[in-house]
Order: C-alpha cells, then sequence, then structure tokens
C-alpha cells in the first residue's frame, strides 16, 4: 500500500482516509517523502489532463472560426433571400386576407342554412347515446366480471369519445341493448329512453363547421 492523493485536499494512506496534506504531516511524519511522491504523480496527472484538456479547446476554436467565416458568408446570401421573400409574404398576405374574408362570408351563410339542414330521428349521436345510459349503469358494465358487459361498457364510452352515429333500428344496435337488458343491468324503461327518437339536438348531422368547410374547399377549386 502507499500514499495517494485523491483530490488535492484529500489523500489516503495505504487505503484509509488520511485528511489533508496538513494532516498527513502531522500524523505521518515518516512518510513525508512518499507523500511528496504521491503529490508529484498526481500534480503530472492532473497538467497532463489539462494540457489535453487545452488542446481540445484550441482545436474546437479553431472549428469555430472556420465556420464563423462561412456562416458570415452565409448570412450575406439570406439577407438578400429575406429581402425577397419579405416582398412575396405581402403579397401573399393580401391573399389571404381577402380568402379569409370569402370564407367567414361562406360560413356566415352555412349557419343561416344550417337550421334547415335535415336530420333523421332514427340516427342518434354518439354522445346522445352516452347520455341516456345512467352513469350507475356505465359503471356497472365496464366494472361487471362478464367479458361482454365490460364491452358493451367500453363500447359505450367509445361512441361518446369518438362521435360514432348511433342508428336506432340497425340489427347490430338491437342486439347490443337486448343484451344488456336480458343481463339485468338495463330495464325496460331504460331501454325504451335509449331507443326513442332523437331529437335535433340529438340526432348525429354533419358538423355545421365540417359542412362549411368542404363548401368553401369545393368553391376554391
Amino acid at each position: 500500500m502507499a500514499a495517494v492523493f485523491t483530490s488535492i485536499d484529500s489523500i489516503s494512506i495505504d487505503g484509509i482516509p488520511a485528511g489533508n496534506i496538513v494532516d498527513v504531516i502531522s500524523n505521518h511524519g515518516p512518510r513525508r517523502a512518499e507523500v511528496l511522491a504521491a503529490y508529484n504523480v498526481f500534480t503530472a496527472k492532473l497538467n497532463s489532463d489539462h494540457a489535453a484538456l487545452l488542446q481540445s479547446v484550441q482545436a474546437d476554436l479553431a472549428t469555430k472560426t472556420t465556420d464563423l467565416a462561412t456562416v458570415t458568408q452565409a448570412k450575406t446570401t439570406l439577407e438578400s433571400q429575406v429581402a425577397t421573400l419579405s416582398i412575396e409574404k405581402q403579397s401573399l398576405t393580401s391573399q389571404v386576407a381577402m380568402l379569409e374574408a370569402v370564407i367567414e362570408s361562406q360560413k356566415q351563410k352555412i349557419v343561416e342554412l344550417a337550421q334547415y339542414q335535415p336530420y333523421n330521428p332514427r340516427i342518434l349521436k354518439g354522445e346522445a347515446f352516452y347520455d341516456r345510459v345512467s352513469q350507475e349503469d356505465r359503471d356497472t358494465l365496464v366494472a361487471s366480471d362478464n367479458p361482454q358487459l365490460q364491452l358493451v361498457g367500453r363500447t359505450i364510452i367509445a361512441y361518446r369519445k369518438n362521435k360514432w352515429p348511433v342508428i336506432l333500428d340497425s340489427e347490430d344496435f338491437a342486439l347490443l341493448v337486448g343484451y344488456v337488458l336480458q343481463s339485468g343491468v338495463f330495464d325496460e324503461d331504460e331501454v325504451t329512453s335509449i331507443m326513442r327518437d332523437a331529437t335535433k339536438e340529438e340526432a348525429y348531422t354533419i358538423d355545421p363547421q365540417t359542412w362549411g368547410l368542404r363548401i368553401v374547399e369545393d368553391a376554391l377549386g
């Protein structure tokens, strides 16, 4: 074992931390020569590391200097391009303002026409279907030990999340509701409420904004 500098202020003697240089000289006087030799090894390594780091920094500086010259040259070219693009931007801004005015005008017309949009009372919004099922029944379905009832519970949630239309008179929907009724989760009154005609607010229709965008897109070609 020997004296080893772990840092400039920390020395170990025979693998045991011995404090700083003052502590070592005070407590291990006979090993001063050994401590001095360890110090020389430590500082030589430190100097070598610093020299390597300096060389790396100098090389990086040379690279950055070359890069700066390249960027400076490119800057002049880009400034010219920016000037050209600024002119083009002004032209495009004027065109966008004109198109926005056209779109806004079309949206207003769409809002006016939306009140006359027909709807099918037997096609229900997914969100309306979700609301027609009580929270208690939704929780019961999702928590059921029956995998099929769990699937129905998740499907009801998916109808709301994905805004799917519900075709009340479809065979698939009738089977779904009938299965839950047979399981005892739904009662006759709830099934009647679920299967009743949709109001205009509940009926599935194309969203006026989406409808409007399609009309505008068609108008613009």
